[in-house]
């Protein structure tokens, strides 16, 4: 049986999270033993620790601050592997920044692999600003040399590190998994409604995602304003399902709209989903796009902004490619709104979403990495 360990820095309601819940839910527990090692405390508000107690996976808690991880990294690799010593995995699975510069330093020998949640370079300068963005990137990049194996959850990431990395050039594309649940599709339970506090009549646009500048709400907002306007005569309402430090911004820009809803972190998104008329993706930068996929398992079309991974899934599904628009469009986005109410068809809807759970599912992603495991550990033996 093969130990595996997984890095990470907390385990919070987030979408690298879920990829590794999904990841470990689908291992075949005969042949592969999980075991996590989260490097800081959960953020209290988002912790889904639990989730994966359930699963029955042993979970190392070393309590380390961002400081610590950031500035004391060579200490922090040494804790690690006393550690690493105790457990004696067979390979470990790395899911972000921190845990790729640690890892990096290991003096444990075994074979590593990380998932490329992102494009650092896009993606950390959008988070963390210009300066220590930059700085992060160039540290991850660095770092990412003296990994094992890459798995990038795109071919639009793939592309990114196969370009930035020298000496490591074992990028491989996994795409991100969803857990298909037994009820997928449209529902058509009021009662789904009712608890949701939510109208049938209304015509429902959902944001599902940080309020951050990459995922860029307030154009969202603008165009919501504009295309209401246009569409006066039904309802429009805009929920927005998370947090972020753009909040205090949106609800200004919101003033006086009664039908732009803040709802904060949730734990039941596939619902809002399933009677959601349509989700809307208008972020600069992703690695994937865990909502774009989820949104359409649910059988709602997504009107998304023109970036590669979003690109990626409307070349699948041409009917999507109708309702992309550029980054940071706001007329543009307000007209796509409008064509979305007047053209979309559930039937086709329906067919895309069998289409997807089929291809997206998460049991799928877990064999891609199972065979990876077994890949990697075979290639280390050979060596030995």
């Amino acid at each position: 049986m093969l130990k595996i360990v997984y890095l990470i820095n907390q385990l919070r309601q987030s979408g690298p999270v879920n990829v590794l819940r999904n990841i470990i839910q689908n291992l075949d527990r005969n042949h592969y033993k999980p075991i996590i090692i989260k490097f800081m405390q959960d953020d209290i508000n988002r912790s889904i620790t639990d989730k994966f107690l359930e699963l029955d996976v042993d979970i190392y808690e070393m309590n380390l601050s961002f400081w610590s991880l950031e500035l004391r990294t060579y200490t922090v690799a040494k804790k690690l592997d006393l550690l690493l010593l105790e457990i004696a995995p067979d390979v470990i699975h790395m899911h972000g920044y921190h845990p790729v510069l640690v890892a990096s330093l290991l003096k444990y020998r075994v074979p590593k692999v990380e998932t490329l949640h992102c494009i650092s370079k896009e993606d950390y300068p959008l988070s963390k600003g210009f300066f220590v963005g930059n700085w992060m990137n160039l540290r991850y990049l660095k770092s990412l040399q003296s990994i094992d194996y890459c798995a990038a959850i795109s071919k639009t990431v793939c592309e990114f590190y196969n370009n930035k990395l020298t000496s490591n050039k074992n990028v491989l594309v996994i795409y991100n998994g969803v857990e298909v649940l037994d009820s997928i599709g449209k529902s058509t339970e009021d009662t789904l409604y009712t608890s949701l506090k939510l109208e049938k009549s209304d015509l429902i646009f959902l944001v599902v995602g940080a309020l951050s500048k990459r995922k860029d709400p307030e154009t969202i907002i603008k165009a919501f304003r504009l295309a209401s306007k246009h569409e006066s005569r039904m309802n429009m309402r805009l929920i927005f399902l998370g947090m972020g430090p753009l909040m205090d911004k949106c609800k200004s820009l919101s003033e006086g709209n009664s039908n732009i809803e803040f709802r904060g972190y949730v734990f039941n998104v596939f619902d809002y989903l399933k009677v959601a008329d349509f989700s809307i993706c208008a972020s600069h930068s992703e690695g994937f796009g865990l909502n774009y996929i989820e949104s359409l398992m649910a059988g709602t079309p997504v009107i998304s902004s023109k970036i590669g991974p979003f690109n990626e899934f409307s070349a699948l599904y041409p009917q999507l490619a109708q309702l992309q628009f550029a980054p940071g469009n706001v007329s543009e986005l307000a007209d796509k709104m409008i064509l979305a109410v007047n053209t979309v068809k559930q039937q086709e809807m329906k067919e895309i979403s069998l289409d997807v759970c089929n291809r997206f599912s998460a049991k799928t992603m877990a064999i891609s990495y199972m065979r990876l495991y077994d890949k990697m550990w075979n290639e280390y033996n050979e060596k030995l």
